[in-house]
């Protein structure tokens, strides 16, 4: 049974790991690719791994958009004033 991760680097994205003096991301049948070193701040490892795997499905921006692109909205009468207000939010 494998043990958990230290406090600092619990934080870490999926399949991001901490190896010897590196952060590496090792995604399942791929080679790893390095993000950093241990002492780079985590926003910047966050920022690299983005940046490797495509937009962030986490922000409220992503899931705006995908409710704009979808059917649902444009069933809807008040459409034009929903995407107005959401554009407002964002």
């Amino acid at each position: 049974m494998g043990r958990n991760r230290k406090k600092a680097f619990q934080k870490l994205p999926k399949y991001v790991y901490a190896q010897r003096k590196r952060i590496i991301y090792r995604p399942p049948g791929s080679r790893h690719v390095v993000l950093g070193g241990v002492d780079t701040p985590m926003a910047d490892i966050w920022r690299a791994y983005e940046d490797l795997t495509g937009q962030s499905k986490d922000t409220l921006a992503y899931l705006v958009g995908e409710y704009l692109k979808s059917d649902k909205l444009a069933e809807r009468k008040t459409h034009r004033e929903i995407e107005r207000n959401l554009k407002t939010i964002l």
